[in-house]
């Protein structure tokens, strides 16, 4: 099965919306970038304090996009 392609800000507004459905509402931004092997990786910024907490999460969020979504060649 092919992956649908996404740009940066498509996936970044994906991730972000995701985020807040799995209770992460306090990430404040996304930001996706291309990754040699896995095709695209991802970062987000939180409060310092919810950042160890959030990371397990958001890995699982990421994971589940990969399998779905590709980045798109700009």
């Amino acid at each position: 099965m092919e992956k649908e392609k996404k740009t940066k800000p498509e996936l970044e507004v994906i991730l972000f919306d995701r985020c807040r459905e799995y209770g992460l509402s306090q990430v404040d931004s996304v930001e996706v970038a291309p990754h040699a092997t896995k095709g695209w990786e991802a970062r987000y910024i939180a409060p310092r304090l919810l950042f160890v907490y959030y990371s397990p999460r958001f890995e699982v969020i990421v994971a589940e996009l990969r399998e779905t979504f590709a980045l798109a060649e700009e």
